[in-house]
């Protein structure tokens, strides 16, 4: 099923549950997470042909832990995940290909835990513009600040000293 989403609209919600896997065709997206005080922060962007789902509502049911929402308009192939997996056992290339997606998931959730743990926040924004160049152009400051980790005053602060190298 095909599926458009305005900027700023909901593609699911932190307490939702569901089956549903989106295929990111076109747009920006965004995972945050919201506080109990309503403070969001970004835990990672999504480009086209990125899948758009939380893991743990696919895999046993439970609520979504965060949000994700369109940064500018998105179009989405949704298929539900009963349906991957009767296509996994059906199609091997199929499966193949399902296998290969979650295997980049794993792969970039360890890289984004390692450079929170391991890399200064400079080091966090310059990983940031190789990944996502074209998105620090169209979104605002302090979703990349979110996303990094900081306040849009050290973001400032960082662009600024990059700037005087």
């Amino acid at each position: 099923m095909l599926n458009r989403y305005t900027k700023k609209q909901q593609i699911f919600s932190q307490g939702d549950s569901g089956d549903q896997v989106r295929f990111l065709v076109s747009g920006i997206a965004r995972y945050y997470y919201l506080s109990p005080e309503g403070k969001e922060r970004n835990k990672s962007f999504a480009k086209p042909v990125c899948a758009i789902t939380s893991l743990p509502t696919l895999i046993d049911a439970s609520a979504a832990t965060f949000s994700a929402q369109a940064l500018i308009d998105c179009v989405c192939l949704s298929i539900s995940y009963q349906q991957i997996k009767r296509l996994n056992d059906s199609y091997s290339c199929w499966a193949r290909l399902c296998l290969r997606i979650f295997e980049r998931l794993a792969l970039e959730k360890d890289q984004r835990i390692a450079e929170l743990l391991m890399c200064s926040a400079t080091q966090r924004y310059l990983v940031f513009l190789q990944e996502y160049a074209e998105l620090a152009k169209i979104i605002p400051n302090y979703h990349i600040a979110s996303y990094l980790g900081i306040t849009e005053v050290a973001l400032s602060r960082i662009r600024n000293k990059l700037q005087s190298l």
